[in-house]
């Protein structure tokens, strides 16, 4: 049972470093064309982890030929969620990392002492909860991010594409947001599936398993 746990921890491991490692090296760009009298002006919009998109600020002019003045941020922040959900990545990463330490070195402990078998099973049920809220949530937003760092979005708040035209660039690379999301999911499966075998090496489970005669004589011996 031992053998098994430790290889879904190492497993957890794996699955956790990716999931927080796509979402916090991510950085991408989006652009579109402005279509000036002069020439055909391309407008690129840089962003990246933690995703303050509201701190992106894009000039309104962009032709010389433009009277346009001032400058336009775009929509949504998104820290917030980004920053959880690479924290639960990093929790339950140095947590994995002290369980297999746990379970490989301090075997014998963890089976003579009931606490230490309960509090992993507490544990784990938390951070399974923590991926699954993380994880719905950084979905979302996903979503959100992907809509307004559109080229199509943006160009909206461009006078200068209302007055001169604009056509749509380069919509951006997503793919290791996608991946961020489904690694978050595989993380939920396996710390729940990891509930099982967690919960059959605590007391709770060991005393219900036990034969009705083994509790009788227990019960007489107290």
């Amino acid at each position: 049972m031992i053998v098994i746990i430790v290889v879904l921890k190492i497993c957890n491991l794996v699955l956790t470093i990716f999931a927080f490692a796509t979402t916090s090296s991510f950085d991408a760009y989006t652009s579109f064309t402005v279509s000036c009298p002069s020439e055909q002006k391309i407008v690129r919009v840089q962003f990246e982890y933690p995703f303050r998109i509201e701190n992106i600020s894009i000039a309104q002019r962009q032709c010389s030929e433009s009277t346009q003045a001032g400058s336009v941020n775009l929509v949504g922040n998104y820290a917030s969620t980004a920053k959880f959900y690479v924290a639960v990545g990093v929790i339950a990463f140095v947590y994995c990392i002290c369980a297999v330490v746990v379970h490989v070195f301090f075997d014998t402990a963890y089976r003579s002492n009931a606490t230490i078998p309960a509090l992993d099973f507490v544990c784990t049920c938390v951070l399974a909860m923590l991926w699954l809220v993380s994880v719905a949530c950084w979905a979302r937003n996903v979503g959100d991010v992907k809509k307004y760092t559109s080229p199509s979005e943006i160009m909206k708040y461009m006078n200068d594409c209302h007055q001169y035209g604009c056509q749509e660039g380069y919509n951006g690379n997503y793919s290791s947001l996608n991946v961020s999301i489904g690694f978050g999911f595989l993380n939920w499966l396996l710390w729940t599936l990891n509930l099982w075998f967690l919960y059959k090496e605590t007391s709770w489970y060991k005393v219900r398993a036990r034969p009705p005669g083994d509790l009788l004589c227990a019960s007489q011996t107290v």
